[in-house]
């Protein structure tokens, strides 16, 4: 197992721990009403509080999470960046701004990961018949 892993899987079994001796941080966040909903029949189901719901969930999902988005080139990347000028159909533009109001990504982000799958994916040529 690699230091990352042991790292993260010693914070999962400390996050309880680690809840029941901090003074909590209040923050306000929106999530829609099925996911808040799901957050208290998961937590329920778990016999714990919302803040130790929070610390696990974190504890456990962000740093895949990351690792997800880095692959898709939406984390922030040290890579060095250059503006690029692409030349872009209206339709092209209009798909990148629904999904962007639909995932709450910036279309940046939503171009970069699309450009980053299209050139590590092989494409399958269409056969036919």
């Amino acid at each position: 197992m690699t230091k990352k892993r042991t790292k993260l899987k010693n914070n999962r079994r400390t996050s309880t721990e680690r809840v029941k001796q901090s003074t909590p941080s209040y923050r306000v966040w929106k999530l829609d009403v099925s996911l808040r909903n799901a957050i208290s029949v998961k937590r329920a189901s778990r016999q714990q509080t919302v803040r130790e719901f929070v610390a696990d969930a974190v504890d456990q999902e962000l740093r895949e999470l990351i690792d997800r988005l880095a692959e898709l080139g939406i984390a922030n990347d040290s890579a060095t960046t250059a503006a690029v000028r692409f030349p872009m159909e209206d339709s092209t533009l209009t798909e990148l701004r629904a999904a962007s109001q639909e995932s709450g990504l910036d279309q940046s982000q939503l171009l970069t990961a699309c450009l980053r799958l299209a050139t590590r994916r092989k494409r399958r040529r269409n056969r036919r018949a």
